[in-house]
């Protein structure tokens, strides 16, 4: 096996070792494929959002604007939580939040 890997390679090896649902060392033992790479090529792939990452569904909930307060605003949502948005908040910055959870 070639000692670098391009991120197709990686993807294809990840999806071999997921689908076995093996260890990474019993991958190791049966295809070869060093557990430390299989290790640092999950990570790398995780963080970048790729397609070996896990789906999850998004369901939109009905919300109710209870009050402005000045430029703001105060959204209540099912369960008594509120998102409070300070006048002259930073879109990009509640956006970023979003995309982490």
């Amino acid at each position: 096996m070639n000692k670098r890997w391009t991120r197709e390679q990686a993807e294809r090896e990840l999806e071999a070792w997921r689908s076995s649902k093996q260890s990474m060392e019993a991958f190791e033992r049966e295809r070869g494929v060093p557990a430390h790479r299989l290790r640092y090529w999950s990570k790398r792939v995780d963080a970048a959002g790729s397609r070996g990452r896990t789906q999850q569904s998004v369901s939109l909930l009905p919300v109710r604007v209870a009050a402005s307060v000045g430029a703001g605003v105060e959204v209540l949502l099912p369960g008594d939580c509120v998102v409070r948005v300070a006048p002259g908040f930073d879109d990009d910055v509640l956006l970023q939040v979003r995309e982490s959870s």
